[in-house]
């Protein structure tokens, strides 16, 4: 067992918009509570839209409310959303998998049409519907349920990765990435970097988290994500050493995972747990 604990914590309440950092957050069977609950697609196909393809996105900032949300950019009025007036289902697309979504109105529709400047290729707002299911299948395990996250429930990066990544780059001369570039939803300090690819489970308390999958990734990390802006780091510098032979190549930073016990229970920044390591 190794002492780690967790650094920061954050949530992404619109995929592929801006993510908040929490100070507690409640882990539920799905990830984090208000992570990724809601969802842009394109009104025409039904198809999810994010940074990929829409770097601006990282330019909103979606605040959970207690009738929904509320929607900010910079030099556009705030939108505030009443979560139970999203009703009508819309047929929407999130990778492989094609589900009923509830769609947040024509006023949250032309919000973010207008703020992603897509007057051409109108856009919609929903949120993901009580009656839908996405189901992770995972070896040994029953399905794990999420939402609109890519293919898992959680993310988790350790900082000292970041550290080692950003002391390669700043050999290159340049300036560092910070961890919002990689959206973790819990950072843990106390592994040595990239040892996170070798946790079994992480013990926080009464809750449990399973580290499952290594995180291959786009290039949404070359987002600056106060600008909007694409640029060439740090993706440039992890293809020198982390694209993983056992993932085919791909360029990998930080863990998918699972809440495998305790779900319902509260991860807290600062809280002291437990790395247990499943080596090959």
């Amino acid at each position: 067992m190794t002492a780690v604990t967790v650094t920061a914590l954050h949530v992404y309440p619109v995929k592929g918009c801006a993510g908040t950092s929490l100070t507690d957050a409640v882990a539920g069977q799905a990830g984090l509570e208000h992570d990724r609950g809601y969802m842009v697609v394109d009104a025409a196909s039904g198809r999810f839209i994010t940074q990929r393809t829409l770097p601006a996105m990282a330019l909103i900032r979606p605040t959970v409310t207690a009738q929904g949300l509320r929607l900010s950019r910079t030099g556009q009025s705030d939108l505030d959303l009443d979560a139970s007036l999203a009703v009508q289902t819309r047929r929407v697309t999130v990778w492989r998998d094609t589900l009923d979504a509830l769609d947040c109105g024509d006023e949250a529709a032309a919000w973010v049409t207008s703020a992603l400047g897509r007057a051409s290729q109108p856009l919609r707002l929903v949120k993901f519907s009580p009656e839908a299911r996405r189901l992770r299948v995972i070896e040994g395990r029953d399905p794990v349920a999420y939402l609109f996250a890519d293919g898992y429930p959680l993310l988790v990066v350790g900082q000292a990765s970041l550290d080692d990544l950003n002391q390669r780059i700043a050999a290159r001369g340049l300036p560092p990435v910070p961890m919002n570039r990689f959206r973790p939803n819990v950072v843990i300090g106390g592994l040595e970097a990239w040892e996170e690819d070798h946790v079994d489970t992480l013990q926080f308390g009464g809750v449990e988290l399973k580290l499952v999958a290594p995180c291959s990734r786009c290039e949404v990390p070359n987002v600056e994500q106060t600008t909007g802006e694409s640029m060439i780091e740090p993706m440039r510098t992890l293809a020198t050493f982390r694209a993983l032979a056992s993932q085919q190549g791909e360029v990998c930073v930080g863990m998918n995972a699972i809440v495998s016990e305790g779900a319902g229970g509260v991860l807290r920044v600062g809280q002291a747990g437990e790395a247990a390591f499943a080596f090959d």
